[in-house]
């Protein structure tokens, strides 16, 4: 989810800023970096600009600023600490009682702290692309770290 898409009074946790350069030094310095929790303050009429409040501060960006930031929404991080919760069991008394528990948990850990973990989480994706000339060895390296049986061959695609 992108910074842009949360509504007036809504809040989200940074996973990580997009962008290279000039912007993204200056994003990061006003404060948007993963891990902080963001808020949206006022939409202005006609979209642009938007006010947020980051680390104690209000701060405004236009919409397309804001959609190089991704976030998770309060709303994401619960549905993730849910299914966390829910896929390790598999009888209904045993996902009453962790259900039980899950509220217990809210009680004495901050909701702060949960959505600082659930982006940590989030943001741990890795996205690897191996490129390079034909027949030098891509595919052979790829099953190697996968473990996985791609044929190689000297044929496009």
């Amino acid at each position: 989810m992108k910074l842009s898409d949360l509504k007036t009074g809504e809040k989200g946790v940074i996973v990580k800023v997009l962008g290279h350069g000039g912007f993204r030094k200056r994003i990061v310095e006003m404060g948007f970096i993963k891990g902080q929790i963001v808020e949206v303050l006022l939409n202005a009429p006609l979209r642009d600009p938007v006010k947020y409040k980051i680390m104690g501060y209000e701060v405004s960006l236009r919409h397309n600023e804001a959609a190089m930031i991704e976030i998770m929404s309060v709303e994401e991080a619960r549905n993730i600490d849910k299914e966390k919760h829910t896929a390790v069991n598999n009888n209904d008394e045993e996902a009453i009682i962790d259900n039980n528990f899950n509220e217990e948990d809210e009680q004495e850990e901050p909701l702060e702290k949960k959505l600082h973990e659930a982006a940590l989480k989030k943001r741990k994706k890795i996205n690897v692309a191996l490129v390079g000339n034909p027949n030098c060895g891509k595919t052979s390296l790829f099953n190697y770290i996968s473990g996985a049986h791609e044929r190689v061959g000297n044929y496009s695609g």
